[in-house]
């Protein structure tokens, strides 16, 4: 495969056609074959009340809906204007809707390719974009209305331009790059970290500016550096300002913070500061009431279940927390093993050839965000319900994998060839069930149960498919009440005490599947006499389970 690669101008474009194309046709061949997820309903219903004129957030399901769910209504809210229908087909319009997100898995490819190539050269730039085609982690959610990839796209663009203004600081470039960081505050607060990282990626880049002047030259250099850094600043301020109230269509845009009925620790805290709290707001109220409803529902769980890693489980208590490293694991597992051997790869060059790298003024624009939202997502975030949070890392990685085949490429080509093809084969055999997706560490594939639930697993999709399996096999028992012999299916989530942890207990303590549906659905077949000798205590559960809550002292 790599050792064809071309470097003409005109088969590179192929190579990139072709691998786009594939893309686009693995998002619109499963696009059909999943049934609604959790979220697709709420982002949908944002985006028809957005495309209305109503931005506000109604319930704690909205606190992170965004205008761009807007596009993914767009098509269910014109054919009920063509139609003049007041209701509308809640499974018609997501079906619709899912039309919109692979043109951004589209362009979340492309840019991948742009930003290697000018990076890494022509091939390079191709070993990137492989592995931005068949990401797992990225099919699994282009094809959903929902903002993961929005936002892992946007958060791509906008650093793109970020360093490009800063390798090429002309008005063009200055503006491009105000313009896309600024408008991906419309996409998910996530985003908004974009603002730190940003700044300190612009600070290391100034102290080592600073490191390599003369005594004599530094006062020039500080002040020809500050300048332009600060009217950078106050550029993305206005434009954030103008463009994220021209988003969220000026909603009550100027009221001041005591008016506010905040939810969160921290915006209560802020609230209470007397400088502040009489001054009326430059932002929409719907911007600032999602930040509030994010930061709420993020520390308390109010909007997601219990956390489930590694057979543990995790409740929601007053002074919750998720599991340390949570990201990583899920990572570990749910990215093509391939993949993390090229990333591993691609460190180590790095490391090795150091001085042929202008690592300051190029892979910095790479290594931040990476390191940024692995500390953060692994230490600071306890909504730990699937990777697709974590997948605002991968287009960072991807681009960075490409400079293995930036010199001497000829070396390394059956070696990184072996493991694209590796890499591509684990992700299509999944097909098209990319949720599901894990790779091989996970051994027998039935058992990722065992490593992670909730999203990363089963969002409620292959209900579908549940639905085939019963009418070909209609003596199954779905989920029972208590125990009981026979053939049993039960929800991985429900299994592993996503929801109601004590419920399937009994099941999940004292049996062992023998197959399963898409992954997502777990078959046992459970007998009398394995029924009597099971180990259950429905008491100590309870005890065990309040302790955890901390309703009952642990020693107790």
């Amino acid at each position: 495969m790599l050792n064809q690669i071309p470097v003409s101008l005109k088969n590179t474009r192929l190579w990139v056609i072709v691998l786009l194309l594939c893309n686009l046709t693995l998002s619109l061949a499963s696009l059909h074959k999943k049934g609604e997820t959790g979220d697709e309903k709420y982002h949908l219903k944002y985006g028809l009340a957005y495309l209305s004129g109503h931005p506000e957030r109604s319930e704690y399901f909205m606190d992170s809906k965004m205008p761009i769910s807007a596009l993914n209504a767009l098509p269910a809210y014109l054919s009920s204007r063509i139609s003049k229908e007041t209701t509308f087909n809640v499974a018609s319009g997501i079906k619709q809707g899912r039309y919109i997100t692979p043109l951004f898995s589209l362009l979340f490819c492309f840019y991948i390719f742009i930003w290697s190539k000018k990076l890494y050269g022509v091939n390079g730039s191709i070993l990137s974009l492989i592995l931005a085609v068949f990401a797992p982690n990225m099919l699994a959610h282009s094809n959903l209305v929902t903002t993961d990839v929005f936002c892992a796209t946007a958060i791509l663009i906008a650093s793109y331009y970020f360093w490009k203004f800063y390798n090429q600081p002309n008005k063009k470039n200055a503006i491009i790059s105000v313009i896309a960081l600024a408008t991906s505050q419309l996409v998910k607060y996530t985003c908004i970290y974009l603002f730190l990282i940003f700044f300190a990626i612009a600070f290391i880049r100034f102290l080592r500016g600073c490191a390599k002047q003369e005594p004599e030259k530094l006062g020039g250099y500080v002040n020809n550096s500050i300048k332009p850094f600060l009217l950078y600043v106050l550029s993305v301020f206005f434009a954030f300002i103008i463009i994220v109230n021209i988003g969220f269509q000026f909603h009550k845009t100027g009221t001041p913070l005591k008016q506010y009925t905040f939810r969160s620790e921290l915006f209560k805290s802020i609230q209470n500061i007397p400088i502040l709290n009489s001054i009326p707001m430059p932002l929409p109220v719907a911007y600032i009431d999602g930040m509030d409803w994010v930061s709420f529902n993020e520390k308390t769980g109010v909007s997601y279940s219990n956390i489930y890693l590694l057979g543990k489980l995790k409740y929601k208590t007053a002074n919750f927390t998720g599991f340390k490293n949570y990201y990583t694991i899920a990572y570990l597992y749910k990215e093509p093993l391939a993949n993390i051997v090229l990333f591993s790869w691609a460190i180590i060059f790095a490391i090795i050839n150091f001085k042929k790298f202008k690592f300051f003024d190029n892979e910095l624009f790479l290594a931040v965000p990476i390191l940024f939202f692995w500390i953060y997502f692994n230490y600071f975030f306890n909504a730990q319900i699937g990777i697709r949070f974590f997948i605002v890392v991968l287009p960072f990685i991807y681009i960075f994998c490409g400079c293995i085949l930036k010199t001497n490429w000829k070396g390394k080509i059956i070696p990184a060839t072996i493991l694209i093809t590796w890499s591509i084969i684990s992700v299509l055999s999944y097909f098209p069930l990319y949720i599901s997706y894990f790779n091989e560490l996970v051994g027998k594939r039935m058992n990722s149960y065992k490593i992670l639930a909730d999203s990363n697993l089963h969002w409620g999709e292959n209900y579908g498919r549940l639905d085939e399996y019963r009418k070909q096999h209609p003596e199954v028992i779905f989920e029972p009440d208590s125990p009981r012999p026979g053939k049993i299916i039960v929800e991985v989530n429900w299994l592993v005490g996503v929801y109601q942890p004590l419920k399937f207990k009994w099941l999940r303590d004292n049996f062992k599947p023998v197959d399963h549906i898409a992954y997502s659905f777990l078959v046992y077949d459970v007998t009398i006499p394995q029924l009597q000798k099971m180990k259950w205590n429905p008491k100590q559960d309870l005890l065990e389970a309040m302790q955890e809550l901390g309703v009952v002292p642990k020693n107790q």
